[in-house]
């Protein structure tokens, strides 16, 4: 599927340069974008030049950002001896996707898609994962990720949030 609609790709490289508007879409893997039409979008917004760390081990856990890959994501290998670690390669492979999807697709993008069968939704649930969202008008909000998902294809990001 193409985007016939698209006229401008924006890529910032600080959150000052991160706007969405009317008609802007958020890209880090785009599979879903481009899996059906999409005649509202007029701008891409880009988020892989805001190079966030795809996997960040804190002293509180894991830390995944949303441009995380399922690739990255079922690659890890922990420093520490987590139990739940085997099961992030088992989540990222129960979207039986194929290659493309596996090496583009994004955790944060399976998480705010909203879909009953997001794997990456179940997992960060499961662990009590906790969602860090950019609100548009700056700041930032914790949102557990059992609160995030509230419908199907419907999250608390508000219009121009962003998820981390």
């Amino acid at each position: 599927m193409d985007l016939h609609t698209i006229t401008e790709v924006r890529r910032p490289a600080s959150r000052s340069e991160l706007a969405l508007g009317p008609g802007d879409a958020v890209l880090a893997g785009g599979t879903w974008l481009f899996s059906e039409p999409q005649p509202d979008l007029h701008t891409l917004v880009d988020l892989r030049d805001l190079a966030w760390p795809p996997l960040e081990v804190t002293g509180s856990g894991l830390t995944i950002a949303a441009t995380c890959t399922l690739r990255q994501l079922a690659a890890f290998r922990s420093p520490h001896r987590w139990p739940a670690v085997p099961l992030l390669p088992r989540c990222c492979q129960a979207l039986a996707a194929s290659f493309t999807i596996c090496h583009q697709a994004t955790v944060g993008g399976n998480i705010c898609l909203g879909l009953p069968v997001g794997p990456m939704i179940a997992l960060a649930v499961a662990l009590d994962g906790v969602a860090l969202v950019w609100p548009a008008g700056g700041g930032e909000r914790r949102v557990p990720v059992a609160e995030f998902v509230t419908g199907v294809r419907r999250t608390a990001l508000d219009p121009g949030d962003v998820l981390r």
